[in-house]
């Protein structure tokens, strides 16, 4: 848990971004999830989802979508864990991967690459404008989450 006294961590934090890389690092195509129910490599491909959807142009939020992001944005960057079985929307589901050793190396390139942004944050599709504080420690708690999905 992270306690409310203690700032969360970054990707922008180079020691974090190293961490999550090393942590990666200690899976294999036998890492079995402690819950849920991807595979470990249709979980690698699920994370570089947040990464790729950066570039993409924006859709019109409808009420719903912007009321969704209104609940659901502080819990983005908040210092709170995400809780564990939370549904994965529709869009963000995998079932096709291009194998474990494919998936981890593109996670991996992929933090690095956005660890080391500086600026040019586009809108989030879902939650809307964030600054780089709430991109870094949004990024992190989904990695997070998702290797200790895996337990490391």
């Amino acid at each position: 848990m992270y306690p409310q006294h203690i700032s969360m961590k970054s990707i922008f934090d180079h020691n974090t971004s190293k961490e999550l890389i090393q942590r990666l690092e200690f899976l294999t195509t036998n890492t079995q999830p402690v819950w849920g129910q991807m595979t470990v490599d249709q979980m690698l491909k699920h994370c570089q989802q947040p990464f790729l959807y950066l570039p993409r142009s924006q859709r019109k939020k409808s009420l719903k979508r912007r009321l969704i992001a209104w609940l659901y944005k502080p819990m983005m960057y908040n210092s709170k864990p995400f809780k564990k079985h939370l549904p994965v929307p529709k869009a963000y589901k995998v079932d096709q991967t291009d194998g474990f050793e494919m998936e981890q190396q593109r996670l991996m390139d992929l933090i690095v690459t956005f660890s080391q942004k500086t600026s040019e944050f586009p809108e989030h599709p879902i939650f809307g404008v964030l600054t780089k504080k709430q991109w870094g420690i949004g990024m992190f708690k989904h990695l997070d989450h998702h290797l200790r999905q895996f337990g490391v």
